[in-house]
C-alpha cells in the first residue's frame, strides 16, 4: 500500500515487468479495490512480466476533484511516477474498470496516452447522472462542476486515442452520450471495439474476463472498428 497527497493506491509488482495494468475501482466512499483478488499472490513471487496499479477515489469525485480539491492532475503523477519507478512505457500500459471506475479508464487512458483501455458501463457523460436514479451520484457528479469532462469533448480535445473496448447495456443512464462519444472516437479514426448487452440494469451479464494481453496486439492495429 503507498499514499501520493493523502490519495492511497495498491501496487502489485513483478520481477521483470513488461506490462502495467492499471485498475479503477468504481463508486466506493471506502478504501477498497476492485478485482485485486484476480492477481493477488500469497506467495509473493509476483514471477510474471505484468505488475497491477490499483486505484480508487473514496471522495466519489469520479477522480478529478472538486474545484476546491481537484484531483485529476495527482492520479497522473501516480500513474506516471509508477511507470518511471518500474521502466515501463506508456504504450505497454493499460486501463481498466466499470462505471466511474470506466469514466477514470478512458480518462487516464486519454491523458497519459497509454496503450489501451478497457471500460464497461462507464458515465460518459454528466447527462447520464441525471438519469440514474441515485441522487448521490447526481450531486456527487455536480460537485465537481467543471472538472468533470464529458468523455466525447475529452477524446476532441487530444490528437492521439488509447484503442478502447467499451462494454455497455441498455439502460438509459448507461447509453447517455455514447453515440456522440463513438462519433468523436470515428472522427479520430481510433480503434472503438463496442460490445453491446441485453441487461438494463447497470451491470454486465458477465463479470468482464481477466485481462489479456492479446488486446495489446488488436489494439496495436489502430484501426476504426465501431458497432452500434
Amino acid at each position: 500500500r503507498h499514499t501520493h497527497k493523502n490519495i492511497p493506491y495498491l501496487l502489485y509488482p513483478a520481477k521483470q515487468p513488461k506490462y502495467l495494468i492499471i485498475l479503477f475501482t468504481g463508486y466506493i466512499n471506502y478504501e477498497s479495490y476492485n478485482r485485486f483478488s484476480w492477481y493477488f499472490d500469497e506467495t509473493e513471487q509476483s514471477n510474471n512480466d505484468t505488475a497491477y496499479l490499483f486505484l480508487g477515489d473514496q471522495s466519489l469525485h469520479w477522480y478529478v476533484g472538486t474545484p476546491e480539491m481537484p484531483t485529476l492532475l495527482t492520479y497522473c503523477e501516480i500513474i506516471n511516477n509508477t511507470l518511471e519507478t518500474l521502466n515501463i512505457s506508456h504504450q505497454s500500459t493499460f486501463a481498466v474498470g466499470a462505471s466511474m471506475g470506466g469514466y477514470a479508464s478512458i480518462l487516464f487512458g486519454t491523458i497519459c496516452k497509454l496503450g489501451g483501455v478497457i471500460a464497461v458501463h462507464p458515465q460518459l457523460c454528466k447527462k447520464s447522472a441525471d438519469r440514474y436514479h441515485r441522487d448521490n451520484w447526481k450531486r456527487k457528479i455536480n460537485e465537481c462542476g467543471m472538472n468533470f469532462i464529458n468523455l466525447d469533448d475529452l477524446i476532441m480535445r487530444h490528437e492521439t486515442i488509447p484503442p478502447i473496448y467499451l462494454e455497455v447495456g441498455r439502460n438509459p443512464a448507461d447509453t447517455a452520450g455514447l453515440k456522440n462519444f463513438t462519433s468523436a472516437v470515428n472522427k479520430k479514426n481510433s480503434l472503438l471495439i463496442l460490445r453491446r448487452h441485453d441487461s438494463y440494469l447497470h451491470e454486465t451479464k458477465k463479470t468482464f474476463s481477466k485481462y489479456n494481453k492479446q488486446y495489446n496486439f488488436s489494439f496495436s492495429k489502430r484501426k476504426t472498428g465501431i458497432s452500434l
